[in-house]
């Protein structure tokens, strides 16, 4: 395994680490929620501050998506590795069959 699949996998693990911590989910959800409340709120006229709100959404779904691509980037890596040593167990065996 070479060093950039050793740290892809490492990052997809600290990646899944912080998205599923408890506090991170809640207050991420926290701040979506506070969001769309003052969306709900503000005045059809405020077209800027509306904007802003749906940017800061927008904000939010990066931050996730950033950690998610990361823990794809680690399972592809992972699934990488555990082909590679599926292969070379694979033949393994046929050099033992080989040999006899």
């Amino acid at each position: 395994m070479d060093d950039q699949t050793r740290i892809d996998i490492a990052r997809a693990e600290r990646a899944r680490t912080i998205l599923e911590d408890e506090m991170v989910k809640g207050a991420l959800a926290d701040m979506k929620r506070l969001i769309v409340e003052a969306w709900e709120q503000s005045p059809a006229r405020d077209v800027e501050g509306r904007e802003h709100l749906h940017r800061y959404l927008k904000v939010i779904g990066s931050f996730e998506a950033a950690f998610r691509a990361h823990i794809e980037t680690g399972k592809i890596a992972a699934h990488a590795v555990k082909a590679e040593e599926e292969r070379k167990s694979a033949m393994a065996r046929i050099m033992e069959r080989v040999r006899g």
